[in-house]
């Protein structure tokens, strides 16, 4: 298995946003959110925006 970042043509799977209970102190640019599953608090990274 080899593990590599998602390129833009890659279509389906998961996208899994830090926790804040995992990480409390989010970084620069990160926003919290409100998971749409879980309802748990989550960090929303900038990489993320074309996914969501």
């Amino acid at each position: 298995m080899k593990i590599e970042p998602r390129k833009e043509s890659d279509r389906g799977g998961w996208l899994c946003m830090p926790l804040l209970a995992s990480v409390p102190e989010g970084k620069e640019g990160w926003e919290k959110v409100r998971c749409p599953v879980c309802g748990a608090l989550c960090w929303k990274r900038p990489e993320d925006a074309g996914v969501i």
